[in-house]
């Protein structure tokens, strides 16, 4: 008897070390592989880094899990990207409003040069004094679309100061129809 139980005791101990084993190998080779997503992705290999993903983890939730931040990271690249297809044309107007001389506007125009819808922007205006310190900032913001090839006109009013000699403008926080 005593060698029986002697002998589930010796069974029991190689089926808890074997488990513990491989739940130690499994967790060794999570935290590798994870390792080398978080490489690719540190070295701006998105591409790669999803490759790995999808052959690690298939599709599961941890897949999802770690495909998010590399989506988030697309977008902004795309976005910043597309920054340089939204054009200012020159022949914006900014002058002081003639009913009242306290305030001054900036009636202009952008232009989406590129292949998606802007759904909305904003246009930051810089005040600058002579040399060129900025002295005081202002935006519209416009939530209508502006597809692919069109102009979409804004306008910006903002308070009249002698000691503004130019203004600055330049387009943020834009948004592109994903589809």
């Amino acid at each position: 008897m005593k060698g029986f139980i002697w002998g589930v005791v010796i069974l029991v101990i190689v089926i808890v070390g074997f488990k513990v084993f491989n739940s130690v190998t499994k967790n060794a080779r999570e935290t590798a592989q994870q390792a080398e997503i978080v490489s690719k992705m540190r070295a701006e290999k998105y591409d790669e880094a999803k490759e790995l993903i999808v052959k690690y983890y298939k599709d599961t939730d941890k897949a999802k899990e770690l495909l998010a931040p590399i989506k988030v990271k697309e977008d902004e690249i795309a976005l910043e990207a597309y920054t340089d297809k939204i054009k200012i044309p020159d022949d914006w107007e900014w002058k002081a409003d003639e009913k009242n001389s306290k305030y001054t506007s900036i009636h202009g125009k952008i232009v989406n040069t590129g292949d998606k819808t802007i759904t909305s922007f904003t246009i930051l205006a810089k005040y600058q004094d002579g040399k060129k310190k900025t002295l005081s900032t202002d935006s519209a913001n416009c939530s209508e679309s502006v597809p692919a090839g069109q102009t979409k006109n804004f306008e910006i009013k903002h308070g009249y100061s002698s000691d503004y000699k130019s203004v600055v403008l330049s387009v943020k926080n834009f948004t592109l129809d994903q589809q």
